[in-house]
């Protein structure tokens, strides 16, 4: 009955764009059938984000024919996308670009912005940041538009990725703190915490901020989620790295491998691998350094190549 009461109180759809992921999917443990047909799809999108992919692609399949949900389809292709389940991301991607175009209705309409926003993240996660920001740059404009405040935190937040990435630091710094600020108008914790994460990995690259302010951004609770936490703790062995404290770096790649791990991505196994087979390199051991460089290049595919160039400049440099 508590449940039930909590359903009826505050809508799922609300819940969701409140970045409120694990309750729903508490919600949904406990007690599914409290859960009406038509919010399955935030549920189906919240299991995606917490790393439980085959439970929310199963459960998205049987509520798509109940009606399509732009927001919901994409957070389950983004989610896709960061466990490196390219094909299922192609796919679902596909599925969703060819609906937008053959339908003119106003839902039709409405999802272009997230299939916009798709294209760019799938751009952004192979080393595309040219294309990636021409689709963020047209996910912006739509946003811009239309006044949705969650899409221009998200066309913003992609944007400040791929400018920082292209070099215009300051631009996309600029970028990801206006994505932020939205962030707190419109009272999403999940890109509240993860902006700030971005934010403080971006600056701490660049020398505009220090180890200790990444340190405390994990000590104060910040982060919320398990894939943002786990680029604060690769930027930190980083940084050990480059103070030459690499017995530290390995103290906390040892720390973050059980999280990565938990959470199925590839990508961040294979950045959180490089910096340690670096630690391991700069400490006389090459031999390992090689083989952990190995193991991470046969985890990853030709479209990781963001991630293979670090990995093969690694191996050429030791």
């Amino acid at each position: 009955m508590q449940i039930m009461g909590m359903l009826r109180a505050v809508s799922l759809r609300e819940q969701f764009l409140k970045g409120e992921y694990g309750e729903l999917v508490q919600l949904h443990d406990k007690s599914r059938a409290a859960v009406r047909a038509r919010d399955l799809p935030w549920v189906a999108a919240s299991l995606a984000l917490m790393g439980r992919i085959d439970e929310a692609l199963a459960l998205e399949k049987v509520t798509r024919p109940l009606g399509k949900e732009p927001i919901a389809r994409f957070y389950i292709i983004v989610a896709l996308i960061r466990s490196s389940e390219y094909e299922l991301a192609h796919a679902e991607l596909s599925s969703f670009l060819s609906e937008s175009r053959s339908s003119a209705s106003e839902t039709a309409r409405g999802s272009r912005f997230y299939v916009f926003q798709a294209l760019g993240f799938r751009a952004f996660f192979e080393g595309h940041y040219k294309k990636s920001l021409f689709w963020a740059n047209r996910a912006w404009a739509l946003a811009i538009r239309s006044g949705g405040l969650h899409e221009r935190i998200l066309s913003s937040d992609l944007r400040g990725h791929c400018l920082v990435q292209m070099g215009e630091v300051e631009t996309g710094l600029e970028s990801l703190e206006s994505a932020l600020e939205i962030a707190k108008r419109f009272g999403n914790k999940s890109h509240m915490q993860a902006l700030r994460a971005a934010l403080a990995i971006a600056e701490a690259q660049h020398g505009y901020r220090s180890k200790e302010e990444l340190r405390d951004l994990l000590a104060d609770s910040l982060l919320g989620d398990s894939y943002t936490s786990a680029n604060v703790f690769i930027e930190l062995v980083r940084q050990e790295n480059l103070m030459g404290r690499y017995r530290q770096a390995l103290k906390i790649v040892a720390e973050t491998r059980p999280l990565i791990k938990r959470i199925r991505h590839k990508r961040q196994m294979a950045s959180l691998a490089v910096r340690e087979a670096y630690s391991h390199f700069r400490l006389g051991d090459s031999k390992r350094a090689l083989e952990i460089l190995a193991a991470a290049e046969k985890r990853l595919e030709s479209r990781d190549r963001a991630i293979l160039v670090e990995v093969k400049g690694l191996q050429y440099q030791v």
